[in-house]
C-alpha cells in the first residue's frame, strides 16, 4: 500500500477512538439548538428556496444551498456508488422525514491492510467514500431572495470567540438485517485479530463519519457516544435491527478553515467506511440502507453538568462539592441538583461511565470550568498524568515536565489538550546515555508487511551479519527487494503480525520516554548503503523509519552525493516527531514500528539496505520533586532538590498494599488545593482548580503522617500533575 493511503486508513482507524467533548454530555440541558441544519421533512419536490433541506433533483447537482445530494458516481463501475431519497419510516427521529441513502462497498479511495486471523495472514480491502454532499452558501439564491440564514448561524459560531462552545450532531439509523445479508466475503474472524489496533474493531464494520470543507472527518458513535462503528453481528442487534446512534462533534474538531472570516459557503460531506471482506473492489457491489435525520449546530452549556450546588453557574462551590466526592466508587447524586452525576465520564473519555470519580473525571470537570468561565481567571487545563513502580526506596521522585502539544486539530489526546505528565523515576540531573530499542539479534517481531509490493517485485526480510553493516551486536536487518523500480513510497518492514507491548523492551522504554515528556528524548537510527553491492541501477534510495505508521526520515542514499563504497548514517529524530500516545493518559497498549522506502530505479535491478542500533536518547531532563517517607513515624515531606522551580496543580499518591493512612495526609495546607473526599489507605490526592504550587530549589513541603508504619508496604507511587505557568 501506498503511504498516502496508509496514513489515510490509519487516521481513520484512529478516529474511530477520537470522539468529542460534546458527545460525552448526556444531559439535555446542556446544550441549546442554535440553527436547525437539516431535518428531511420537506419532500423532493416543489419549489427551491431557503430552508429545504432536500435536493428536489435526487441527483449529484448541487440546486439550492443547503440541500443534500449525491456525489457523481465512480466511472468505474456501471452501477451507482450511492442511491438516495426520503423516508417516513426507520430512521426519523425529528419532524416527518429522514434521508435514505444506500451506500455501496464499490468504491475506490480505500485501500487495504493487513491482519492475522485465525493465525493466518490476511489482506483486507476497505471501502471508504463521500457519496452525500450538501454547500450552505452566502450567495443570494435567487429563489429564495437571500443567503442561507444556516451559513450565517455556522459562520457566526466558527468565528466567535467561544467557538468552542459549538459543536455538529446528527441521528444515523442502521438497517441491521441488510447489513447483515451482504455477502460477506471469507475469512470471518472468530478471534479478535491483533495487528494494528485491529483487535479493537470487527473486521466486518461500517462506520459513518462528516466533514466540513475537506477537514478532519470525524467517526461517529452509538448510543450517546458508545462505539463508533457498528458490527452487524453482534448480538445486542438481534432486538435492534433498527439502532439509531446519536453523534456530535465540537466544531473546532473540522480544521482551521472554518475560522476564515466570511468564506462563500461551508461543504459538509457525510462519508462511510466499511470492510467486506477479501474481495476486490470491483467485485463487491453490496450495499446497505442508512438514515439520517435531526442535523443541527448546537452550542454547549459548559455549566450545566457540573453545576452541582444549582446555582446556574460553575462556581468553586461546584469543585468543592466535586473533591468531596473525587476518588469515591458509586457517588449519590448531588442534593441540590439529582440530575447531573459526579462521574462524568468512563476510563479514558469512554461513553459508559465507571461509577468511580476518577482523573478522567477531574479533567471533565476542569475542562467545562474553563469553558463556563473563559479568561486569565479560568486557569490553564492540559493536565494528565502517569505513574512506573516504586525505586525500592522511600525517596520518590517525580519529574514535573512539560508534554506532548497536539500538532493537529484531531489527535488522541483528550478534548484537544496539550498534555502536561509527571511521573515517578530516580532522579538524576545528567542526560542518561542511549537506550537500545532495537538491533535486530533476532527477527523477533518483525516481517514484511504483505501489502508492500507496488510493483510486482517482492520484498524480503531478514537478519545480516555483513561486515560493516553491524552498528550493534552481531547482527542487523536487511531488506531486499529483488527487480523492479521503485518509484513510490511503501512501508516494508514492521512488527508484524503482532504489535509491541508491555514486556518488550521497545515498548517499555518508548512509554516511559512518552510518558516523562517525549521532548526530551531522541531516536537515532543507524543506516548503511553498500553501492556496489546491493545499490546496482539505484538513483536514490530514502530509508523511512516509522512509528505507528508515523514516518520520519532516517538515511538516504544518492547517487549523485553519496560515497560509492559501503557507508553508513546515523540519523537523529526528535522522538516527539513521532507523536505516540500516552500509554496512562490515553490508554494505548501497543506501539508498533516500521521501515519503508521510497527510492527510483530506472535499470529495475534488486537493491537491499540495512538498518541497526535504533535507540533512545535523553537530550534534557527536566527539574524534579523527591517524596522522603519517615517509616517510623510515616511522616512524608515534599522536597525539591533539582536547580530549577516546579509549579504543580495536582498530587497523587498510591499503595497497592494499602499502606497509606488517609486521616494523616495534610495535603500541603494549601488553600488553592482541596483534598480529595474518596481518599484511602491506596490512594491519596489534593488538587488546585485555578491555582498552583511552586516550589523552588531547596524548598520543602510537609504533607503530613501519610504513611502507616505498621502496614509498611514498600509499593509507594507518586504522581504530579505540571502547571503550564504561575499561579493565576
Amino acid at each position: 500500500m501506498t503511504f498516502v493511503r496508509w496514513i489515510r486508513f490509519g487516521i481513520l482507524l484512529l478516529s474511530f477512538f477520537l470522539i468529542g467533548l460534546y458527545a460525552r454530555i448526556g444531559d439535555a440541558q446542556a446544550v441549546t439548538v442554535v440553527s436547525q441544519l437539516a431535518n428531511w421533512d420537506t419532500a423532493p419536490n416543489g419549489t427551491v428556496h431557503v430552508g429545504d433541506d432536500f435536493d428536489p433533483q435526487l441527483d449529484s447537482t448541487l440546486t439550492c444551498t443547503g440541500c443534500w445530494f449525491g456525489q457523481p458516481q465512480n466511472a468505474s463501475f456501471t452501477t451507482p456508488n450511492v442511491t438516495y431519497g426520503r423516508t417516513t419510516a426507520h430512521g426519523v427521529t425529528q419532524g416527518t422525514g429522514a434521508l435514505d441513502t444506500m451506500l455501496y462497498g464499490h468504491v475506490v479511495g480505500g485501500g487495504t491492510y493487513s491482519v492475522n486471523i485465525n493465525g493466518v495472514p490476511v489482506t483486507l480491502q476497505t471501502h471508504f467514500t463521500t457519496p452525500l454532499s450538501a454547500v450552505y452558501s452566502n450567495t443570494t439564491n435567487a429563489a429564495a431572495g437571500g443567503p442561507d440564514p444556516r451559513y450565517a448561524a455556522i459562520n457566526t459560531a466558527a468565528t466567535s470567540a467561544q467557538v468552542g462552545l459549538y459543536s455538529i450532531s446528527f441521528d444515523v439509523t442502521y438497517d441491521i438485517a441488510e447489513l447483515r445479508s451482504i455477502a460477506w466475503q471469507p475469512p470471518i474472524e472468530t478471534v479478535a485479530p491483533g495487528d494494528n489496533n485491529e483487535n479493537k474493531y470487527p473486521q466486518r464494520f461500517f462506520w459513518i463519519g462528516m466533514g466540513i470543507n475537506g477537514n478532519n472527518f470525524a467517526s461517529t458513535g452509538g448510543g450517546v457516544d458508545a462505539q463508533a462503528n457498528i458490527n452487524p453481528f453482534d448480538a445486542q442487534w438481534d432486538s435492534n435491527l433498527f439502532p439509531t446512534f446519536h453523534v456530535s462533534y465540537p466544531l473546532t474538531d473540522f480544521g482551521a478553515a472554518l475560522t476564515v472570516a466570511a468564506p462563500s459557503s461551508y461543504t459538509f460531506e457525510i462519508l462511510y467506511n466499511s470492510v467486506f471482506g477479501t474481495t476486490p473492489l470491483t467485485s463487491n457491489t453490496n450495499g446497505a440502507h442508512l438514515m439520517f435525520d435531526n442535523l443541527q449546530l448546537v452550542k454547549l452549556n459548559p455549566a450545566a453538568s457540573i453545576d452541582y450546588n444549582n446555582n446556574g453557574s460553575a462556581d468553586p462551590g461546584d469543585w468543592t462539592l466535586f473533591m468531596a466526592h473525587y476518588l469515591q466508587s458509586n457517588p449519590a447524586a448531588p442534593v441540590a441538583n439529582p440530575s447531573i452525576s459526579f462521574d462524568l465520564v468512563g476510563a479514558f473519555g469512554a461513553a459508559t461511565l465507571n461509577n468511580l470519580v476518577d482523573f478522567d473525571d477531574l479533567q471533565k470537570f476542569q475542562s467545562l470550568y474553563k469553558l463556563a468561565n473563559p479568561g486569565p481567571g479560568a486557569g490553564a487545563m492540559p493536565w494528565a498524568s502517569g505513574t512506573v513502580p516504586e525505586p525500592g526506596t522511600f525517596v520518590l521522585s517525580a519529574l514535573a515536565l512539560l508534554g506532548l502539544v497536539a500538532s493537529r486539530g484531531r489527535r488522541v489526546a483528550r478534548a484537544g489538550l496539550a498534555l502536561l505528565i509527571a511521573v515517578l523515576v530516580c532522579a538524576s540531573q545528567q542526560a542518561a546515555q542511549a537506550q537500545l530499542l532495537e538491533s535486530w539479534e533476532t527477527l523477533g517481531k518483525w516481517g514484511v508487511i504483505p501489502s508492500a509490493d507496488p510493483n510486482g517485485a517482492p520484498y524480503t526480510v531478514a537478519l545480516s551479519t555483513t561486515p560493516g553493516t553491524v552498528t550493534n551486536g552481531t547482527q542487523s536487518l536487511k531488506v531486499t527487494q529483488g527487480t523492479g523500480t521503485v518509484s513510490v513510497f511503501t512501508w516494508v518492514a514492521a512488527s508484524t503480525p503482532t504489535n509491541f507491548v508491555a514486556g518488550d523492551t521497545f515498548f517499555d522504554q518508548l512509554a516511559h520516554a512518552v510518558r516523562l515528556g517525549a521532548e526530551n528524548y531522541n531516536l537515532l537510527v543507524d543506516t548503511t548503503f553498500d553501492p556496489p553491492n546491493d545499490l546496482g541501477g539505484v538513483q536514490t534510495l530514502q530509508v523511512t523509519f516509522g512509528l505507528n505508521f508515523n514516518g520520519q526520515n532516517a538515511g538516504l542514499f544518492d547517487g549523485s552525493t553519496s560515497p560509492t563504497t559501503k557507508f553508513t548514517t546515523t540519523t537523529t529524530i526528535p522522538l516527539s516527531s513521532f507523536n505516540l500516545p500516552d500509554t496512562v493518559d490515553q490508554g494505548v497498549n501497543n506501539y508498533s514500528a516500521q521501515i519503508g522506502l521510497t527510492g527510483t530505479n530506472a535499470l529495475g535491478g534488486g537493491w537491499a539496505a540495512y538498518v541497526d542500533n535504533v535507540r533512545l536518547q535523553q537530550v534534557t531532563v527536566p527539574n524534579t520533586l523527591t517524596l522522603e517517607v519517615n517509616q517510623g513515624t510515616g511522616a512524608a515531606t515534599l522536597k525539591n532538590t533539582s536547580p530549577g522551580a516546579v509549579s504543580f496543580n495536582y498530587l497523587d499518591i498510591k499503595s497497592a498494599g494499602a499502606s497509606l493512612n488517609a486521616a494523616g495526609f495534610t495535603g500541603g495546607a494549601d488553600p488553592n488545593f482541596v483534598v480529595a473526599g474518596g481518599d484511602s489507605a491506596t490512594e491519596l490526592a489534593e488538587a488546585a482548580l485555578t491555582g498552583s504550587r511552586t516550589m523552588n530549589p531547596g524548598d520543602t513541603l510537609s504533607l503530613g503522617n501519610l504513611f502507616s508504619p505498621g502496614v509498611n508496604a514498600h509499593d509507594l507511587s507518586l504522581v504530579i500533575r505540571k502547571s503550564d505557568g504561575a499561579a493565576n
